[in-house]
């Protein structure tokens, strides 16, 4: 009975680790996925900034490579006044259209902008990955 419930306790204790792994992964890529989804706005600029970035990660850096990364976000953030106005805000929203819209300073991390005549997001590669994904019974959201 003792070895029963050892082997159970350990599977139990195994299932838990590789559960806190995958949540803590998970929550990881939302934080990086949220660094591109949307212009910048005082709250989440002002939580990135109360918070940290490096603290927030529920997986531990490795890397050097990984700490500048941080380093540089987390300066960056640093260096925005305490207050953010209108104009600040406007400069942020400029930059991120510049980024990931329009592909202004040529740095978008979208791979149609980079294969599509015109430096456009979501053109005709898009539409042949929706295709794609219904021919195997997938889909994405608008």
């Amino acid at each position: 009975m003792m070895g029963v419930a050892t082997a159970e306790t350990g599977a139990t204790k195994g299932s838990d680790s590789l559960s806190a792994f995958c949540e803590a992964v998970a929550e990881d890529l939302q934080l990086l996925a949220s660094l591109h989804d949307v212009e910048p706005d005082a709250g989440y600029l002002g939580a990135l900034r109360r918070h940290g970035i490096e603290e927030r990660l529920g997986l531990k850096l490795a890397s050097e490579r990984a700490h500048q990364a941080v380093t540089v976000l987390s300066d960056g953030l640093n260096v925005l006044p305490k207050v953010l106005d209108r104009a600040i805000l406007d400069d942020l929203a400029t930059d991120f259209a510049s980024i990931y819209l329009s592909h202004g300073i040529q740095a978008s991390p979208q791979e149609s902008v980079w294969i599509d005549e015109e430096h456009l997001v979501c053109q005709e590669s898009m539409f042949q990955v929706r295709a794609w994904y219904e021919q195997y019974g997938l889909g994405a959201s608008d």
